[in-house]
């Protein structure tokens, strides 16, 4: 069955985990761990993904600036579920996925 993963926003909406790629990254992907680390508070070993997780990309120019997301898919198990759920509580940005505070 397929699942995915989300988490509620400040604003009470749903969003996914993830933002944008600094200069300091060297990959999407280590942009995208060091994302899921900051706003889901959880340990790379239990959710680090790597391009064998890459799904697909999408561009849009709807906004200001073109922008490309990257989506990724990982396979975990309810228990590792819970122990992210647990830990973004925690969270560096926790709370605040669209403030850009």
């Amino acid at each position: 069955m397929p699942e995915l993963m989300m988490q509620m926003r400040f604003d009470g909406k749903i969003g996914f985990p993830g933002g944008f790629v600094d200069l300091r990254d060297g990959s999407l992907e280590d942009g995208l761990n060091r994302e899921l680390s900051e706003e889901l508070g959880c340990d790379h070993k239990l959710l680090r993904v790597s391009e064998a997780d890459y799904a697909s990309s999408h561009a849009t120019e709807a906004l200001l600036q073109k922008v490309v997301a990257h989506f990724y898919t990982k396979r975990i198990t309810l228990d590792e579920l819970r122990k992210v759920e647990l830990a973004a509580v925690q969270a560096k940005d926790h709370g605040r996925e669209v403030t850009d505070n």
